[in-house]
């Protein structure tokens, strides 16, 4: 008897015992996908992009053009005759520059257009802002004034490159210094002379 438990009943309880102590694998997690629900960022349509890319491209159009323009003012010295309109169109320039930056490119692409629009405007008023300058040349020549002279026909000249009446005037407003020159050392010798005889 004693041979049939050693042989029979031990071998059966070892091995009840074993399996109750193995503990069954746990199942090992998942990660779950990125989805709107567990924090992940949603995805651009791509209709959007569409959008934003069209976007960009019209801000850096509109700004190719102002720079064309802004540029052929600068050359032309508008920075001194063109006013409040020149003025205004620097000032939407950095605030579309600024837009540009920070990606908001319809606020660009609105800011250097209307930039572009102050300076049709001043293209326009270029005409009458001649004309005066031209005429304030003119009376200057006629009250000898040449520093004011010279004043009104450069700016002539920079508003409308070439322009022979802005060039005639620099040239007569030259003269007209050169002859006030020439009479200031004329009265001066002259004065010398009667210093001289008077002694």
């Amino acid at each position: 008897a004693l041979l049939v438990f050693d042989f029979v009943v031990l071998p059966r309880l070892a091995k009840s015992r074993a399996e109750a102590t193995v503990t069954p694998p746990t199942e090992l997690s998942r990660e779950e996908p990125d989805t709107p629900e567990n924090g992940a960022p949603d995805p651009v349509p791509s209709e959007d992009l569409k959008e934003r890319a069209y976007a960009k491209q019209h801000a850096e159009q509109a700004l190719a053009r102002l720079v064309e323009l802004r540029e052929d003012f600068e050359g032309r010295g508008a920075a001194t005759w063109g006013g409040e309109n020149y003025a205004s169109a620097i000032e939407h320039a950095g605030r579309g520059d600024e837009h540009l930056a920070s990606g908001d490119y319809e606020a660009a692409a609105q800011e250097y257009e209307q930039a572009t629009r102050s300076l049709d405007q001043l293209g326009s008023v270029a005409v009458e802002l001649l004309r005066r300058a031209l005429a304030d040349g003119q009376q200057a020549l006629s009250d000898g004034d040449e520093a004011r002279a010279k004043a009104a026909f450069a700016v002539a000249a920079a508003i409308a490159p070439g322009n022979q009446t802005a060039a005639g005037g620099l040239r007569r407003a030259e003269v007209v210094d050169e002859v006030a020159e020439a009479m200031l050392i004329a009265e001066a010798r002259e004065r010398a002379r009667d210093w001289v005889a008077a002694e």
